[in-house]
């Protein structure tokens, strides 16, 4: 990744994950003091304290996707698309959404 200063670095991700309550959002606000992060829960957003990035998440469970009733365009609204995360998904993952666009 090439970082330019003073260019702040942007990003929309979309994690599909198991049929559980496990979200890489939460996962992020578990460690904020860590990490020196900030969060907006309201947009499930991410920042660092220097202002150097930011990352907005939306997150949907295996079976809601299976379950929609329309495609989704991921291009157009997602830099980067999760499946699961780490070994979450214990046998369950069941993705059988029939048009996703990527």
């Amino acid at each position: 990744m090439i970082k330019y200063k003073g260019i702040k670095i942007t990003g929309n991700i979309f994690q599909i994950r198991p049929n559980n309550d496990f979200k890489i959002y939460d996962a992020f606000k578990n460690k904020a003091n860590d990490l020196k992060i900030k969060f907006d829960d309201s947009l499930n957003l991410i920042e660092d304290e220097n202002g150097n990035f930011s990352f907005k998440f939306d997150s949907m469970k295996c079976d809601d996707l299976n379950n929609l009733n329309k495609s989704i365009n991921f291009s157009s609204k997602y830099d980067m698309i999760i499946f699961g995360f780490g070994d979450t998904y214990r046998g369950d993952i069941g993705i059988k959404k029939k048009e996703i666009i990527i």
